[in-house]
């Protein structure tokens, strides 16, 4: 029996589909190449799942790929003789997002979890993607924003500056002892994570009354339309329909109210299925230039 896997894999994490299995994996590790990442986080997870079945297509939107073939050609190299692999599609994991949130129809989907990016495309010909720019040059309004900026409001407290009393108490749980937190941020290589894990405390508190709490969730709708509104423009696709995708969009209203109250007159709506699914829509597409870069060893053709 053969099947397709379907990847979508992230630092954050992972979750595979083999036929009408589904698992989850660890996230990516950080500074490795892609493919290679992959290939060390998902081959036991994917050893377990497969069994005797063969894996004719591996279907992946993986971080960090942007267009490279190295990735793909690494996993096919790997799995071909392992799982009798023929066939191994990727593309970024904000193209995959994409298609799971909004199929094959014209449109922007801002992906934020630690990190943020929006993507649009006119499935014609055109497509932008704007930040996406990782923690020390962009990602505005994402995990990562939320906490650092939680995290600046509560040691501003700390220091007699104004601040959050709420998020210094909420800061002081979630990491122990913040007198060394600096410190170990900056030995820590996964500091992005480890600060965007403080976004759902800075949820917490602004459920709860906090102001300062509530206004940082605020401003980071407003960022994460701001990023939207640009990719339509340069799209050409003003009034197109605008989705989501990502773990952020899990804290409900504090995002969804800000970013739809910062897009008036688009059609904001619900993803339509997860990024997994856009993962799955790969195999069968064949290329799809018009949403981002992908690479397919089929026909060794790259598409940019």
């Amino acid at each position: 029996m053969e099947s397709t896997l379907s990847i979508d894999a992230g630092q954050s994490g992972c979750r595979l589909r083999l036929g009408d299995r589904e698992a989850d994996a660890a996230g990516l590790p950080l500074g490795v190449p892609p493919g290679e990442a992959l290939l060390r986080t998902l081959t036991p997870l994917v050893d377990s799942m497969a069994g005797d079945m063969r894996i004719g297509t591996v279907a992946a939107g993986v971080t960090g790929v942007h267009g490279r073939p190295s990735c793909a050609d690494e996993i096919l190299r790997a799995w071909s003789p392992r799982y009798g692999t023929r066939r191994v599609v990727v593309a970024d994991d904000c193209v995959t997002g994409y298609l799971g949130a909004l199929g094959e129809q014209a449109g922007a989907v801002v992906a934020a979890g630690t990190g943020g990016v929006v993507l649009a495309s006119d499935v014609a010909a055109a497509s932008a993607r704007v930040d996406g720019l990782g923690h020390l040059l962009g990602d505005a309004g994402s995990g990562f924003w939320i906490g650092r900026r939680g995290l600046e409001e509560a040691f501003r407290c700390a220091d007699g500056r104004g601040g959050s009393r709420a998020l210094l108490d909420l800061a002081g749980r979630h990491y122990g002892d913040l007198g060394e937190l600096p410190t170990r941020l900056s030995a820590d290589p996964a500091r992005g994570a480890t600060i965007a894990g403080f976004a759902v405390d800075v949820a917490e508190a602004a459920r709860a009354g906090d102001a300062i709490a509530a206004a940082i969730w605020t401003e980071a709708g407003r960022l994460l339309a701001e990023s939207t509104l640009a990719a339509l423009r340069r799209t050409g696709i003003e009034k197109a329909p605008v989705s989501w995708t990502g773990a952020l969009f899990s804290a409900g209203g504090l995002m969804l109210d800000p970013f739809t109250a910062a897009l008036p007159g688009l059609d904001v709506r619900p993803p339509r299925g997860a990024p997994l699914d856009g993962a799955s829509a790969l195999a069968v597409m064949g290329a799809v230039a018009c949403f981002g870069p992908l690479v397919d060893t089929a026909t060794r053709k790259e598409d940019k």
